[in-house]
């Protein structure tokens, strides 16, 4: 969870993701991060939100998270429970079988199939706002380049500021 500070930050300047490392070990990645909030200045003990403060967010000097921790199988349970629906609610028999006939008659979306009525072409962008590069979609985008085609929506739909996609002008 972000801390106050971090998003009272990432409203006044705004937030830019970046994929920087690829994938490593634990231990790598602990180092790695480490070495970031170093170089990077941003190790911080003031909690404070005001104008003119300090902007660093990290409020450790990094590798101290939870790092190959695994939940109980009871804990498990519990998450599972909770988590289900987003509601926590336990579908009865009756519930189950309601759903399952309304999806009667209804064709099961298959891979070829699935948003092949919602496809949109897709740019990325360089940070001045330049197009580097064009796909056909979203997914396209995310096959050849190895990232999130739900980020990359999330930037075409302008939900960040600065987006680095965008939807293809006709």
């Amino acid at each position: 969870m972000r801390s106050k500070k971090w998003r009272a930050v990432v409203e006044r300047f705004g937030l830019r993701i970046e994929i920087c490392f690829g994938p490593v070990t634990d231990q790598e990645a602990i180092a790695w991060e480490i070495e970031q909030i170093t170089k990077e200045d941003t190790f911080t003990t003031c909690y404070s939100t005001e104008e003119g403060t300090n902007i660093r967010c990290n409020f450790t000097r990094g590798g101290d998270g939870a790092s190959g921790y695994k939940h109980t199988e009871s804990h498990k349970t519990r998450m599972k429970i909770v988590l289900k629906g987003r509601t926590g609610h336990i579908w009865t028999d009756e519930e189950r079988q309601r759903a399952s006939d309304t999806r009667k008659g209804v064709p099961k979306r298959s891979k070829e199939n699935y948003g092949k009525n919602r496809k949109r072409a897709v740019q990325q962008l360089d940070t001045q706002g330049n197009v580097i590069a064009e796909f056909n979609s979203a997914v396209q985008a995310r096959d050849v380049l190895g990232i999130s085609n739900v980020l990359i929506s999330v930037h075409c739909h302008n939900k960040v500021p600065n987006p680095l996609w965008r939807f293809k002008r006709v």
